[in-house]
């Protein structure tokens, strides 16, 4: 079962790279420059899926350049490559449109 799927089953609305309205009037493909949420949960969450052994800090700004973009205040960075799930997992809040930050999870 996929990570949608296993979403929706508890009441969430889940968009995954298809062009739908956001928060803000932004879609799931953002603009020219060929942005795309991997996740949107409730119209309230972005989460951004990666495979990698290390999260960058380049993935620390995508996942804030989205949140920006599209206007939501929290945003949940994932890696796969990790034993734990629990340890590949990042979060991002924004408090204000001044001081965005991430939280290790």
């Amino acid at each position: 079962m996929g990570v949608g799927c296993a979403v929706r089953t508890v009441g969430w609305c889940v968009g995954r790279c298809a062009p739908r309205t956001l928060p803000g009037g932004f879609s799931a493909t953002l603009g020219d420059a060929g942005y795309r949420l991997d996740l949107v949960i409730d119209h309230r969450v972005v989460v951004e899926l990666k495979a990698v052994r290390q999260l960058e800090k380049i993935h620390e700004a995508q996942l804030l350049t989205y949140l920006k973009l599209t206007g939501l205040k929290l945003g949940l960075l994932l890696t796969f490559n990790v034993v734990l799930l629990k340890d590949g997992i990042k979060e991002a809040l924004i408090k204000s449109p001044v001081r965005p930050e991430l939280v290790e999870g």
